[in-house]
């Protein structure tokens, strides 16, 4: 009776020790949701003594510290939970990383996350970051091998397709640096950078930036010459002059949507047996796009947010936008079914 009575206490005392552990966990992500973030630190202390090591709380402490810029504690705890692999492994890389480079510590930053995404099989958070540092290093080849390889395991993942679309810019590379814009205002038309993206997207289909076509002697020079787009830009070039002439009365955003599709097509009859993402997923997708007929629906789409008139027509012909909608969804179970059985 007295071991019964024993054991009975001692589970009374831990269901009261973890009652305890949850509530102050609790609250202190109440807090944090609340932006709390200094008194969100001092609950989950409190909760690490009664709760030492677990993953999940280190992290949140980790996000914590480095919230409030005190970036050696959000090493600290991001080390802990980087110690014993499980559970918000991958974001400890990742907060780790960032407190690096704020720190000064770019090439530590770099080599951290290399390791990390060896370590994840080339989780695409880790690549993202990763291509980040690279983009700011100006380590241009890398950012794009790495982001090609990010959006190869999560096409949607809409800052890769930013960053992408940057880096090809810095390379002069034309035709695939609107293929990664026209993809990334395509899934965030609301963004801060659509303007930005808009405008330059505008200022290419309407020759008022230069383009430099690839030539074969350019693969001697440079190993990274995307030779394989040549064709579409030379195209990019003429049609910037003969839009102009042939559609004289016609508006901007006319002149826009017809650039946009013979760009889109002329792609899908270059494509041949060209491999690699920037066919299978950019030119596959865009140019059956086109071929459906929706270049007009996605080109005022892509502008809803910068032009009344497009949001007007959104609004108007919204059976348009669903048919497109419903168009790309089917595109991506395709997609991804095609993906799988390679």
């Amino acid at each position: 009776m007295v071991r019964l009575i024993s054991i009975l206490f001692i589970l009374l005392f831990f269901s009261q020790y973890s009652n305890a552990q949850e509530f102050i966990i609790r609250e202190g992500n109440r807090l944090f949701q609340e932006g709390y973030y200094e008194e969100a630190i001092e609950n989950y202390l409190q909760a690490e003594e009664l709760k030492f090591n677990d993953p999940s709380l280190n992290y949140q402490l980790a996000l914590c510290y480095f919230y409030v810029e005190n970036y050696s504690d959000a090493i600290r705890f991001s080390n802990k939970v980087i110690e014993f692999p499980g559970a918000k492994t991958l974001e400890a890389y990742i907060i780790k990383a960032k407190a690096l480079d704020i720190q000064g510590k770019r090439n530590k930053s770099i080599a951290l996350l290399e390791e990390a995404s060896e370590l994840s099989d080339n989780h695409y958070a880790i690549l993202y970051n990763l291509g980040e540092l690279y983009f700011q290093e100006k380590q241009y080849e890398d950012t794009e091998r790495v982001l090609l390889e990010a959006l190869e395991k999560k096409p949607a993942h809409i800052q890769s397709h930013l960053i992408l679309g940057k880096t090809q810019e810095q390379l002069e590379h034309t035709s695939t640096k609107l293929l990664a814009y026209y993809f990334y205002i395509l899934l965030d038309p609301t963004s801060e950078e659509g303007d930005k993206i808009i405008e330059h997207l505008h200022q290419v289909l309407f020759g008022e930036v230069e383009i430099k076509v690839a030539q074969v002697d350019d693969l001697i020079l440079n190993a990274n010459t995307k030779i394989e787009f040549a064709g579409s830009d030379l195209a990019i070039q003429a049609n910037a002059k003969t839009f102009k002439s042939d559609l004289g009365n016609a508006s901007e955003m006319e002149i826009f949507i017809a650039s946009t599709d013979a760009f889109f097509k002329t792609l899908g009859e270059i494509r041949k047996q060209n491999t690699g993402i920037w066919w299978s997923l950019y030119v596959d997708f865009f140019s059956r796009l086109a071929n459906e007929g929706h270049t007009e629906t996605f080109c005022h789409y892509i502008h809803q947010m910068h032009s009344d008139a497009s949001h007007d027509w959104v609004s108007s012909e919204f059976q348009k936008v669903q048919n497109m909608v419903q168009w790309m969804n089917s595109y991506q179970e395709r997609y991804y079914q095609y993906e799988d059985e390679q």
